[in-house]
């Protein structure tokens, strides 16, 4: 379809670009636009609002993020805006570095260097995979089926270098119609070279696009240093011509070549030789990347509870499939595009769930058609038809009828397993556009040489152990000082309720290599987590002990972290002809993990019996995620008793005060194990670790201080109080601060710390209830406390 094409003019640089995605990422990922507007107008220094209205430029700096996919607009109730982050938003995230807050806004944010690769890969992903014409949120009025980040890069990689005027000519030329086609456009500036034709204003003028063509924004983006995918070099007459960067391999190469200048809904099969997860991370990554609405995919695979096409209930009631919620969400939203993602199954298998309706795959490939996109032809399906018209007005308007047909927003992406031999079969055809992922060889690359470990030498100290005790009670303490203390033997890590199984195990992900010729070139690989590379160091190294050390596990998703690893910690309990005592009972395939640690994908992944997990778990956390029975029967359970035996400050003072931090803690706890009404008060006891020793240190003001070293001096004897009493009020005693502290006089946080820390000696704790207060200094009867035993 010819219609207007809109090019970005606002100022923007990659600080704005970053800061935009931080502005939403601090907002938990979705921030209104008038919010927006303020924060971003006080970043760049200019007021969002001007004369009682909206001064569009702090919000104009949202426009390349959302042109580029990584931010999306939602509309809420009324008229109301929000910019939300998308899948690439999110994974950007990760990758920006604030320079500090003395850096001038236009500086401020970059790219970490480490992340710089990964960077470029999520722009060259938007600019093959997503649509810049129509269904743009950065380019809101445009309606064209010219995609003018593509025709960039198409130009560029025909003619080898192109000026600005030239990719503009093509661009324009392209949605005003007067090229039938991108090849004539190439010829057209071709055969205008040749004639020694390089002047193109007096037609910019005339097509009204000089300002653009002097300050294309989406050219100048791609030679930003930490992009750089394009480079820029002046020409004996001072004209700059553009060409394609180092940056981008061969590899970049043919997927420009694969792609179009005008808009084609995807249909893509992805392939592999080996893991097929790995191909589903990167069509959720790269083709899924500017989606921040889950309810615009629709999954399926051959596991699926659902159907992919009509069943029937046992009522016989008529029940739509994946496929045809999908083809209803296409209709009734046709400015978004609806992606159908297929798992597990072949080209074949689709074909046969697709029925009558497969040739609707074959779509209008002519831009200048205003239908260009949909399905080339119709099929009569009565039933799909009704289903279609009764939930939306636009198939009604545009269905024959009992005809049905896809339109051009409609996307269907698969990810499949790959048969070795059919490797060098794949082809492009009009069904199709076909992606082989080669993760890796399935060869054996670790022989029988000196990379073999000898299995007789593997020690049998491996096994699941799990600490868990009350917060401060000692469990890293133990670890060190019972289990292991060598950093080269240990990978310890934390898990949080963001962490994943990628992040555990590893993931696919680009790398940059050398050639022969010394270019770097990007290339996609494994690269390991934690697990997987403590796994490898124990494998190779068997007379030694390992550990893998999981801080805080459950406040991780731990079942879903582990995955399939979570078989492997079943482990055998007596030696078998195979394997040493200790070792994973029963192996997993994964190729991944199996050809980062054998060199072999087709070798079975067991935990070996020199390697050990220890896990540490806070039990006033157990709410945050429950580890269930199946997870925690395959672990060790030790409880760290929360104990002063051996403790080095146990009789340090706290404070200036005569009371010692030992004698404080057990009076605090005796006191929340004896009320009744404070919940899991077992669980809510002060450790015997909880503060250290330089928290308990008492710091004198010297008489000739200065202004900032007595400021000094607060802040370090108020690290007690901070830490201390703002968890009692917060969380131990969160239910019963009038019986606990004294709130006749102090009736908040603020006023039992302020209390506190104004006050000396054992007039310190006055904050507290009188006969808590009693317990505190006169210490705790002996008779009366709780043994660990006990409470056992």
């Amino acid at each position: 379809m010819i219609g207007k094409l809109t090019i970005d003019k606002a100022s923007m640089n990659l600080s704005y670009f970053l800061y935009t995605i931080k502005i939403i990422s601090d907002n938990n990922g979705r921030i209104s636009r008038k919010e927006f507007g303020k924060q971003m107008g006080t970043f760049i220094g200019i007021p969002s609002v001007k004369g009682g209205k909206e001064n569009r430029t702090p919000y104009n700096k949202s426009k390349l993020p959302r042109y580029f996919g990584f931010v999306d607009i939602e509309h809420g109730d009324g008229n109301e805006i929000f910019l939300v982050l998308t899948h690439r938003g999110l994974i950007l995230t990760e990758y920006i570095e604030d320079k500090g807050e003395g850096i001038e806004a236009s500086q401020r944010y970059g790219i970490n260097q480490n992340h710089r690769l990964d960077f470029i890969d999520l722009i060259f992903e938007s600019v093959i995979f997503d649509s810049f014409g129509k269904n743009n949120c950065g380019a809101e009025q445009s309606n064209t089926d010219v995609e003018p980040p593509k025709v960039v890069f198409k130009t560029i990689l025909e003619l080898g270098s192109a000026s600005a005027e030239e990719i503009c000519y093509v661009m324009f030329g392209l949605n005003r119609g007067d090229f039938k086609s991108f090849e004539e456009a190439i010829e057209t500036i071709e055969r205008n070279r040749k004639n020694r034709k390089h002047n193109y204003k007096p037609i910019t003028d005339e097509w009204k696009i000089t300002n653009i063509v002097n300050d294309c924004k989406i050219i100048n983006i791609f030679t930003d240093e930490n992009i750089r995918l394009l480079t820029a070099q002046r020409d004996d007459t001072g004209k700059i011509y553009y060409s394609l960067s180092n940056t981008l391999d061969e590899r970049h190469k043919d997927q420009i070549k694969a792609i179009s200048v005008t808009y084609r809904p995807v249909r893509l099969f992805a392939y592999t030789n080996r893991n097929v997860k790995a191909v589903q991370q990167w069509v959720n990554d790269a083709v899924l990347g500017r989606v921040s609405d889950e309810s615009l995919i629709f999954r399926y695979n051959l596991h699926s509870e659902d159907k992919f096409c009509f069943d029937y209930s046992n009522n016989g009631k008529l029940i739509p499939g994946i496929f045809e919620k999908a083809l209803l969400k296409a209709f009734q939203e046709e400015n978004k595009n609806i992606y159908v993602v297929v798992d597990d199954i072949s080209e074949f298998i689709l074909k046969k769930r697709l029925g009558d309706m497969y040739p609707l795959l074959k779509y209008i490939d002519n831009f200048l058609d205003n239908h260009n996109g949909w399905s080339s032809g119709s099929v009569e399906n009565e039933r799909l038809y009704e289903y279609l018209i009764k939930e939306s007005n636009n198939a009604k308007r545009y269905l024959g009828y009992k005809m049905v047909k896809f339109p051009s927003n409609l996307h269907i992406v698969g990810a499949i397993i790959m048969n070795e031999n059919d490797i060098d079969k794949v082809e492009f055809d009009y069904e199709f556009q076909r992606c082989l992922v080669n993760i890796g060889e399935k060869k054996n690359v670790i022989d029988s040489g000196a990379n073999t470990p000898d299995e007789k030498s593997r020690v049998s100290t491996g096994s699941n152990i799990l600490l868990y005790g009350v917060p401060g009670s000692g469990k890293s303490w133990t670890i060190e000082h019972e289990y292991c203390d060598d950093e080269d033997c240990m990978e310890r890590l934390v898990f949080h309720p963001d962490y994943m199984y990628s992040d555990f195990v590893g993931q696919i992900l680009p790398i940059v290599k050398k050639d022969e010729e010394g270019k770097e070139k990007v290339r996609y690989e494994f690269t390991p987590g934690p697990f997987t590379k403590i796994l490898k160091k124990a494998y190779l190294n068997p007379s030694k002990s390992y550990y893998l050390i999981i801080e805080e596990i459950n406040r991780g998703n731990a079942p879903a972290i582990f995955g399939e690893i979570f078989q492997l910690l079943d482990r055998q309990t007596k030696d078998s002809e195979a394997y040493k005592k200790g070792t994973s009972e029963y192996g997993i395939t994964n190729d991944n993990i199996a050809f980062e640690v054998y060199g072999d994908t087709e070798k079975k992944v067991r935990i070996p019996a020199n390697l050990s997990i220890i896990g540490t778990m806070n039990t006033s956390d157990q709410n945050v995620f429950t580890l269930d029975t199946a997870f925690q029967r395959r672990w060790i359970m030790r409880m760290i008793p929360n104990s002063f035996k051996g403790h080095k400050f146990a009789e340090n003072k706290i404070l200036d005060t005569k009371v010692s931090w030992q004698q404080f803690c057990e009076a605090i706890n005796e006191e929340i194990l004896r009320r009744n009404n404070v919940t899991s008060s077992e669980d809510k006891r002060l450790g015997a670790y909880f503060v250290s020793a330089d928290d308990l240190d008492f710091k004198k003001e010297t008489d000739n201080a200065n202004e900032k070293e007595k400021i000094e001096v607060i802040h370090k004897n108020a690290r007690f109080t901070e830490k201390v009493l703002k968890y009692l009020w917060d969380d131990a005693f969160k239910f019963s601060h009038a019986d606990t502290f004294d709130t006749r006089k102090y009736k908040s946080l603020e006023m039992v710390i302020d209390a506190f820390n104004s006050t000396n000696g054992n007039d310190r704790f006055k904050v507290f209830h009188e006969n808590l207060r009693k317990l505190i200094i006169e210490g705790v009867d002996e008779s009366n406390v709780i043994s660990e035993s006990e409470e056992d």
